[in-house]
C-alpha cells in the first residue's frame, strides 16, 4: 500500500513538472512570420550548406556569407549537419 502511494505521488509530480506551461494563442510565435537572427559572418566569405542527416547526402538549407556583409543570408533550414565551402577572408580596409 505504501509503495503504490509513493509510485502514484511520483507519476503525479512527473506529469505536472515536465508538462511546463502553455502560452495563450494569442502570445505564440508565428514561424511564417520569425526572424531569427543570423550568425555574423565573422569576415569571411563562405557558403554552409545544412544537410538532414549525417551523411550529409540530403540538403535543407544554406547559409550564404558574402565581404559585403557581415551577416549571413539564409536559404531553407538548418540543422546540425553542415559543411562550409568556398571559404575565403574578407580583405580588410577601406
Amino acid at each position: 500500500m505504501k509503495m503504490t502511494r509513493i509510485v502514484a505521488l511520483v507519476g503525479a509530480g512527473w506529469l505536472v513538472g515536465c508538462g511546463g506551461v502553455e502560452a495563450p494563442m494569442d502570445e505564440q510565435t508565428d514561424l511564417a512570420t520569425r526572424e531569427d537572427k543570423l550568425p555574423a559572418c565573422n569576415h569571411k566569405q563562405f557558403e554552409r550548406i545544412f544537410y538532414a542527416e549525417p551523411a550529409k547526402l540530403t540538403e535543407v538549407g544554406r547559409w550564404e556569407c558574402n565581404c559585403d556583409s557581415n551577416t549571413a543570408f539564409q536559404h531553407g533550414g538548418t540543422s546540425l549537419y553542415y559543411t562550409d565551402v568556398n571559404v575565403e577572408f574578407c580583405p580588410v580596409g577601406g
